[in-house]
């Protein structure tokens, strides 16, 4: 199981040395437009940044904002290599997702602890991740929501049972004993924050 470290919860004073120190490819990146969720986060500015700074460093942009298709095109840089928006704030999730697909990156499509898998269904097949989220966004250091686990367990049986191939990635309060239940339930990625970088 792949674990994302979130830069959301990392020391942004010392950013380098500590993707250096932890030897860190990859980092979960938070677009937050107070908005869809209350807090502002981190922008394009940010990552462009990074791809200057620290060129090796992959993005994986979890756009939590109001309007994701307008925002996408901020993200279009190399280092990003996935970019994943909300089902709850998109109405024309294929063609956002057929227009991130087009550029080479992946697109991962994220449901909030409200929405039921059963509203992503019918176009699950389109996107190469689902996020479930097991906590509300927004915020950082929050109580992972136990009842994420059977909406893992209904996205397992969706993917073996048609044959699909995305994959499956929890974000939101994981700590160790939970990352390793979410690795026997199948999962593929956890985002972990403040569990990852308080050690």
């Amino acid at each position: 199981m792949l674990i994302l470290p979130s830069l959301l919860a990392a020391p942004l004073s010392d950013i380098k040395s500590v993707i250096t120190k932890l030897k860190i490819s990859v980092v979960h990146f938070d677009v937050m437009d107070g908005v869809f969720v209350p807090e502002i986060s981190f922008g394009s500015f940010l990552a462009k940044d990074l791809q200057k700074n620290i060129p090796d460093l992959k993005l994986d942009v979890h756009l939590m904002v109001a309007n994701p298709s307008i925002q996408v095109e901020n993200f279009l840089i190399s280092n990003c290599f996935r970019i994943t928006f909300h089902y709850e704030n998109n109405v024309h999730h294929l063609r956002l997702a057929v227009k991130i697909r087009a550029t080479g990156k992946k697109v991962g499509l994220a449901i909030n602890p409200e929405t039921p898998v059963s509203m992503i269904k019918d176009i699950i097949r389109y996107f190469d991740s689902i996020l479930v989220m097991s906590v509300c966004p927004g915020y950082s250091g929050q109580q992972f929501l136990d009842f994420s686990k059977e909406k893992v367990k209904e996205l397992t049986r969706l993917r073996e049972r048609e044959n699909l191939i995305f994959s499956i990635c929890v974000d939101g309060g994981v700590d160790d004993q939970i990352a390793l239940e979410l690795s026997n339930l199948k999962v593929d990625e956890v985002v972990m924050g403040k569990a990852f970088f308080n050690k």
